[in-house]
């Protein structure tokens, strides 16, 4: 009898360990496809990179060293004012050298570069009274139409349709180039506004 009870006893122990081994096999099994899963899918977070900037069509000027605004919120450099208008921001340039590239940046509210876009740049040329200048945009960007201020007289004006240079363009343009001819009879240099309408949408 002491002995049956001994055999029982002992295969009790036997399934009860069994057992516990069958139910830690099939918790295994179940969480090997949960981790295969999640080790093979991939992230669907979107990066920095992958956004898209807003589609948008913004006025853009080549930043030179006049502004012609009056008020300092719109002068945060303390550059020379041209005094043409109280708040609207955008540049002159009083060229004096042969050759120089300008920086074109749209959207710069307050004359601010830094809440605007670089968005391509201006190389102007002089040989004698020929001069050249250049309109070029970086990728991913483009003109819808130009407007050039080319003269030996700062400008009295900041309507780019009264610049006295324009072109509109039917396709999406990436660079433009005038040709204008000014006599700088006193070699104090030729004043010129450069203003383009700039887009991202140029597919």
């Amino acid at each position: 009898m002491t002995n049956n009870l001994k055999r029982i006893a002992l295969l009790t122990v036997l399934i009860y360990f069994c057992c516990l081994g069958c139910q830690k096999e099939a918790i295994d099994s179940d969480l090997v496809p949960a981790i295969e899963a999640s080790t093979n899918t991939k992230s669907t977070v979107k990066t920095g990179t992958d956004c898209e900037m807003e589609p948008f069509c913004e006025t853009a000027f080549a930043e030179g060293c006049w502004v012609w605004t009056t008020s300092k919120k719109s002068n945060p450099e303390g550059r020379n004012s041209l005094e043409l208008t109280k708040n609207r921001w955008g540049w002159a340039i009083n060229l004096t050298c042969d050759c120089r590239v300008f920086d074109i940046w749209a959207g710069a509210a307050l004359n601010d570069t830094s809440k605007g876009i670089h968005v391509g740049t201006l190389k102007v040329e002089r040989d004698g009274s020929k001069v050249t200048v250049t309109y070029s945009m970086k990728d991913g960007y483009c003109m819808k139409e130009v407007h050039l201020y080319a003269s030996v007289m700062p400008p009295t004006t900041i309507a780019p349709g009264q610049y006295g240079n324009t072109e509109e363009f039917d396709s999406n343009e990436t660079e433009y180039t005038f040709k204008v001819s000014i006599e700088d009879a006193d070699s104090d240099g030729i004043w010129l506004i450069a203003h383009a309408v700039v887009c991202n949408t140029c597919g």
